[in-house]
């Protein structure tokens, strides 16, 4: 690892925006200086600038710093389909954190990131600045700036479900258990971690993806579907054409393996496609357990409703407000 030999450097680094203010961004602790035109995002938590599909992404987890930081390594980011170029341990006076340079090709485009990982011994924050290859002279060295010049309030507190660019009505058993980024994790009585691994699990997310066209949009989500990481050997049982709150997708029911517990397991999937973004619904349970919670999860799913964007920009002015993950 390549640590940064003074914490001039970063004063350095950040100065070029000491004339702006800190925003803070709605449902994290973090604040900090958006460069140039960038404006506060719909779908995600952070800003972007759409004309060229750049974006600053937050994301606080549930996680020890510790433990999380030991996967931004050569082996564990090429496993998630990125290279690492460049890794630097930051001067922090509030604890330990990482800055890491990255490239990623995703649909078709060639990508750079800079990542700032920090935390504690409860919670991890990543912020990531991400934008196309191509613009790197343009917009490297103030994304990075930008993303060095982060806060983070005391308050630690991340689980509503504020700034969120959509709402849907929960059911019991089924709680609130976790907000990681612009997603939402249900869990039976809200346990995290579940104490069964057979209790059910629904999730509620929004892409971080400006800019992204599906052509195809039913194979991307039968794509999507056969990606779910925890699930082994899925096989689709059904694909169906939806419309919900007025936005078409695809309704996915499925089964597979759980890769940890071996046990047969119940995946359902929706996926609704805006004109350059999606929202994508994702319910696991017990295949023993599918006549209970396939309904459940269908009729959870039916009340989405999309929220238009706030018109709130934070402190310091942004003018108006104009996802995914890379």
């Amino acid at each position: 690892m390549r640590y940064i030999a003074a914490a001039a450097l970063l004063v350095v680094l950040i100065s070029p925006l000491y004339a702006a203010e800190r925003v803070a961004i709605e449902g994290t602790r973090v604040s900090l200086v958006p460069p140039g035109k960038f404006q506060k995002a719909e779908n995600f938590q952070g800003f972007q600038l759409k004309d060229k599909n750049a974006s600053i992404l937050i994301m606080e987890i549930t996680a020890p710093y510790g433990k999380f930081a030991e996967a931004f390594t050569k082996e564990g980011l090429a496993s998630r389909g990125m290279k690492l170029l460049a890794k630097e341990a930051l001067p922090l006076k509030s604890g330990r954190g990482l800055l890491l340079s990255v490239s990623q090709n995703a649909y078709g485009t060639d990508f750079r990131k800079w990542i700032v990982v920090t935390g504690d011994n409860d919670t991890t924050v990543m912020i990531t600045a991400v934008f196309p290859e191509s613009f790197e002279k343009e917009l490297s060295k103030t994304m990075k700036a930008s993303i060095l010049s982060f806060r983070l309030s005391e308050k630690k507190d991340s689980q509503g479900t504020e700034g969120l660019p959509f709402s849907i009505e929960i059911q019991p058993p089924l709680k609130l258990a976790r907000r990681f980024g612009n997603n939402l994790l249900f869990s039976k009585n809200g346990e995290f971690p579940a104490q069964n691994e057979k209790d059910p699990v629904f999730i509620v997310g929004a892409s971080v993806s400006s800019g992204l066209v599906v052509d195809d949009k039913k194979e991307y989500s039968l794509q999507r579907v056969k990606k779910v990481e925890q699930v082994k050997d899925i096989a689709v049982e059904s694909t169906a054409e939806v419309t919900i709150d007025g936005i078409t997708g695809y309704e996915i029911v499925a089964s597979g393996i759980d890769r940890k517990e071996g046990f047969k397991t119940l995946v359902y999937q929706v996926m609704l496609f805006k004109e350059t973004d999606y929202f994508i619904i994702q319910g696991f349970s017990d295949e023993e357990e599918k006549g209970t919670y396939l309904p459940l999860f269908k009729k959870i799913a039916e009340s989405f409703k999309k929220k238009a964007p706030s018109n709130k920009s934070g402190k310091g002015a942004l003018g108006d407000c104009s996802r995914a993950a890379l």
